[in-house]
């Protein structure tokens, strides 16, 4: 005896997402809204052990942070929309590559992701802290690909532009007009 099953499209899929709204495989800038402890088996913890997942909500992009969230239809997207990290504890590694947990922590901390990470709070100091997230698009869900700080940079301003640099575009010009004037 056979049990039917039917699986959805994704142009049919009524999940969270529907109700929330997809972003589009882009950098956005989060904040870490709270977290919870789960005991998950998986293919890289077969124990069990605890993982933790933390809540983060999207409030930017990366790039444009005035800029209205959309989901990749163009639609605004859900206030309540948020996304979740899968952390692992015991995945903080720097060998053979920075693991993605590590990076997560550094990101929040705005500190260097191979450098040492202390958080004096527990991860209750994590709660408020703001990074940008690679966001993109599996099965049919968004999930956080990597996770990097935000950087301030110093913008240092002059009242007149300089002048002992040429542009490339002038470059290009006088490049041209010489080869112009040529007789080959």
């Amino acid at each position: 005896m056979s049990t039917s099953i039917y699986v959805p499209s994704a142009d049919e899929f009524t999940g969270s997402n529907a109700d929330y709204g997809m972003l589009s495989e882009d950098e956005y800038r989060v904040r870490v809204e709270s977290y919870k402890r789960v005991n998950r088996v998986s293919q890289y913890n077969p124990d069990g052990n605890e993982t933790i997942d933390f809540i983060l909500k999207p409030i930017g992009f990366a790039d444009d942070e005035d800029a209205d969230l959309v989901d990749e239809n163009g639609a605004p997207v859900n206030p309540e929309k948020h996304l979740i990290f899968f952390y692992d504890p015991a995945r903080l590694g720097v060998r053979p590559q920075i693991a993605k947990s590590r990076k997560f922590l550094a990101a929040a901390m705005n500190v260097p992701a191979d450098g040492p990470i202390a958080l004096q709070g527990g991860y209750d100091e994590l709660v408020g802290k703001e990074m940008i997230a690679h966001v993109g698009i599996r099965n049919g869900r968004n999930y956080i690909i990597d996770t990097r700080p935000i950087r301030k940079r110093a913008r240092v301003r002059t009242a007149e532009p300089t002048t002992t640099k040429k542009s490339l575009v002038d470059k290009a010009r006088e490049t041209f007009e010489v080869a112009e004037e040529m007789p080959f």
